[in-house]
């Protein structure tokens, strides 16, 4: 998964393209909610395999966009920042909210087999901004 530096190179060219084309950019941040008490009820080796499922499903899901036009990386701690490009906010709205759900009913598997759900919320900026930063 790219880190936050990468995302910021990356998405200075993508956001800069999208804007050339009138097309709608969504800046998104996601954090897993609670996060703080899966480190505390199951370890800070429950919380990195959390991390590390959670970072498999958004790479799965933005599996074959990434190069195109969208990109996502993790943002440091719990926390994932999305770029998104579509026609209007509203795909990007009904995208960004299919992902939550699907995080919702994930069960994150932990080493002796335990099942742990976990939920995220998602913020989202698609108003006027002149480049990747100022979003």
């Amino acid at each position: 998964m790219f880190n936050r530096r990468h995302f910021f190179e990356l998405g200075d060219v993508i956001f800069a393209r999208a804007k050339k084309k009138a097309l709608t950019v969504g800046v998104a941040l996601l954090d897993i909610d609670f996060f703080k008490k899966v480190n505390d009820n199951y370890g800070h080796d429950a919380g990195d395999i959390v991390l590390r499922q959670l970072g498999s499903l958004l790479i799965e899901d933005f599996e074959g966009e990434v190069a195109s036009k969208d990109v996502v990386a993790r943002f440091g701690g719990e926390e994932f920042c999305f770029l998104l490009v579509a026609d209007n906010q509203k795909q990007i709205e009904i995208r960004l909210s299919a992902l939550r759900q699907r995080i919702e009913n994930d069960c994150f598997i932990l080493n002796d087999g335990f099942e742990l759900k976990v939920t995220a919320s998602i913020g989202l900026f698609t108003g006027e901004a002149r480049d990747l930063e100022s979003a």
